[in-house]
This record gives C-alpha cells, structure tokens and sequence, in this order.
C-alpha cells in the first residue's frame, strides 16, 4: 500500500499532469496511449488535452529512460536525470546486441548519429536507419541504429497520432527540444532519491 500511495494510486489527486508524471520517477509510454489511462487513474478531473499540450508544449518529453524503454518525464528531469544513466542505458544495449556489434567501433558509430542530428530538426527511425546504412554499409543497420538511439539524448516529435504521437514519430536531440542543456555530471544521488520517493525502500 505505500508503493500504491506513492504511485498515486490509491485515491485520484489533485494534481496537473507535468507534476504527476514528475512524482512517478518516470511514467511507462512504450506505447503512447498508456499513460493517458495511467494518468486517468490517478488525477481528479483529467482530460487528454492536458498532456497533450504538455507534450506539446515540451513541458513533458517521451525518452528511451530506465532499462532502455520508453517514459514520459517532464522535461526539467530528463535534463537533470539523463547523464546519470547514459552509461547504463549504453552498456546494456551493447550486451544486449552482443555479436551484432562485432567490428562496430561504437564510439565513431555514435559520433556519427550526433553529426546526423545536428543536421537535420528531427529525423525517423527509418530515415536513421538509411543514413546510418550509407556510413556503415558492411554493419547490422538496425542493431548500429538502437546504438545510437539508446546512445544520444533523443526525444519523439509529437507528430498528431491518435495519442499524440504515431508509430513513425520522429526523433531530435533532446538539449533542442527542449531549450535547455543536459546536465554535463550524473547526479546519482539524486536519480536514487528521486527513485525511492516514487517507488520506496
């Protein structure tokens, strides 16, 4: 029931969607239409045009995050959060891919995809896909793309779904999308506080 409490489950709250979504340590967007019901559930009064605009406003972002799937969080804390756990999120899609990496220096693939993005306001996953196939002709295109999604600080383009977004929303950088700089430091003290006030000991 603590759990429950601290995940807003227990009673509806009088709450706006960016503070709600910011109380969860991150809110489960695989798919984009959860955390509509997600937010449903725990807020007095809520309506979709609320995280709509919120998404729209890039008050709240949809990320790759915790083990490498996708959240909502508000934008403040991706900026905070996201170095202290970039490592993580890299280390573990490159054991995940394990021998579809053979050969790829990892390290130049995603210099690569920065200079990509720097390039261009947003791009799909498929348009990544070929211009990273352009680079690297001899690589597992989709395996060296998760890389460089998973690597970079990206977030999805709200792009007018049924939820706000499609399955071909693109992706941008992140530090753009959002008007601010990523915090250059991990703060891991701070991403376990923040975890342990949404989920507890």
């Amino acid at each position: 029931r603590a759990t429950l409490a601290r995940q807003l489950l227990l009673e509806r709250h009088e709450l706006g969607a960016v503070e709600a979504v910011g109380l969860l340590g991150g809110m489960q967007a695989q798919e984009p239409g959860p955390p509509y019901i997600g937010l449903w559930s725990r807020i007095e009064g809520f309506e979709a045009p609320e995280l709509e605009s919120a998404l729209e406003e890039r008050r709240v972002v949809r990320a790759t995050a915790m083990r490498g799937t996708v959240h909502l969080l508000p934008a403040r804390d991706y900026a905070r959060l996201h170095t202290a756990i970039a490592e993580a999120l890299e280390g573990d899609m490159a054991r995940y891919l394990g021998s579809r990496l053979e050969g790829v220096d990892v390290a130049a693939l995603v210099e690569d995809g920065r200079e990509l993005f720097a390039k261009q306001d947003s791009m799909s996953a498929a348009a990544l896909r070929d211009a990273l196939a352009k680079r690297h002709p001899e690589a597992d295109v989709r395996a060296i793309a998760a890389v460089v999604r998973t690597s970079l600080p990206l977030v999805r383009v709200p792009d007018g779904g049924r939820w706000g977004f499609t399955p071909k929303a693109p992706f941008t950088d992140a530090e753009r999308w959002i008007g601010q700089p990523l915090r250059k430091r991990p703060d891991r003290a701070e991403l376990v506080r923040r975890y342990l006030a949404a989920f507890g000991p």
